[in-house]
């Protein structure tokens, strides 16, 4: 069994509040699939999912205020496949960070020579 809990929104305030389950309790959920809608003091935001099992309990309901860490959900993880901790965070749809994993690859294009104004090269431009 795997505790879901809320991940920190970086809000000026310490709670938000869940305003709607978008899976219900017994249902299917794949990690990276909305779980739920919560209020912040700024916008509507959709926490995903961390984990791939099916939702066995809902610990906040509806409506109820939570802080980053509270265990809100629990998901019962296919066998195989539990992540090594028991305890992870759930993850925001609307962010602005990437995660390592999923940032592009970027690579650094080599140093090229600089050119008098007769065409010559001269040295080296970073």
């Amino acid at each position: 069994m795997i505790d879901i809990k809320m991940p920190d929104l970086g809000t000026v305030t310490d709670e938000v509040t869940i305003t709607k389950w978008l899976v219900e309790k017994g249902s299917p959920t794949k990690r990276g699939v909305p779980l739920l809608e919560v209020e912040t003091d700024k916008a509507v935001s959709e926490v995903e999912s961390v984990a791939t099992g099916t939702l066995v309990e809902i610990v906040a309901e509806a409506g109820t205020s939570v802080s980053a860490g509270d265990i809100i959900a629990r998901v019962l993880a296919p066998e195989g496949d539990a992540p090594e901790a028991s305890t992870v965070n759930s993850t925001v749809a609307a962010t602005d960070t990437v995660p390592a994993a999923a940032a592009p690859s970027v690579t650094t294009p080599a140093p090229r020579k600089a050119r008098s104004g007769n065409g010559q090269r001269q040295g080296f431009l970073a």
